[in-house]
């Protein structure tokens, strides 16, 4: 999304902004982990790996309807858990 605004001539973050942005969104994760820590509904999410030959990704993504802002994510390995590509925005 900051790509395309930039694309249509808005100005571009800078990494003060960013850092900004960064800090606010773990602050407000750990919030929420907090939270769900304190109701005892801790989950435990364990990677599993595909089938020799086959490749996994997993993503993320989240949105914010107050602030109109979201993100998103994704790894993807190989069967032996090899890093093979990520990334985000």
């Amino acid at each position: 999304m900051a790509r395309n605004k930039v694309n249509a001539g808005d100005k571009r973050l800078s990494a003060q902004e960013i850092s900004s942005l960064v800090t606010f969104f773990v602050a407000d994760f750990e919030k929420l982990r907090k939270k769900e820590t304190e109701k005892g509904q801790k989950k435990e999410h364990k990677w599993e790996p595909p089938q020799p030959g086959c490749y996994k990704i997993n993503i993320d993504a989240t949105f914010r309807a107050k602030s109109n802002t979201g993100g998103w994510g994704f790894v993807a390995r190989d069967n032996t858990g090899e890093f093979l590509e990520g990334g985000c925005c």
